[in-house]
């Protein structure tokens, strides 16, 4: 038996499978990862703008509690009216400072920015009368 011809011919028909296998799992593993560090990403990115969006609110939120509403409350005039108001002032406190990065991100990741925005604002109303 000649190993010199005889080698080649087995590397060849052993290691040019083993490649292609080799390949495909390389492919299978680079997606992976890719798809993994895109949810990642974009997980990050959603928490990046709830968190902006929840301190800008209680900002809001307090401010308008120390500019407005306090006042209102001391006077006995804090009535349905000036609720709403106070909530009105807020709201576009909030939309104000957003950035439309931030709204245009949370509007597409939640679907209905107007809900959130308001459900944050009465959740933060409700804990600062803690």
């Amino acid at each position: 038996m000649d190993w010199a011809i005889l080698l080649p011919k087995i590397l060849e028909a052993i290691l040019i499978p083993l490649a292609g296998f080799l390949t495909a799992e390389l492919i299978k593993f680079i997606k992976a990862k890719s798809a993994e560090a895109s949810a990642k990403t974009s997980n990050e990115t959603l928490q990046k703008y709830l968190g902006m969006l929840t301190d800008t609110v209680v900002t809001c939120v307090e401010t308008t509690n120390q500019t407005y509403v306090d006042a209102l409350k001391k006077a006995g005039s804090f009535d349905k009216d000036a609720q709403k108001e106070a909530f009105t002032m807020t709201y576009q406190a909030v939309l104000n400072i957003l950035t439309e990065e931030a709204k245009d991100y949370l509007t597409v990741a939640v679907g209905d920015f107007e809900t959130l925005l308001t459900n944050k604002i009465e959740a933060a109303v409700k804990e600062s009368k803690k």
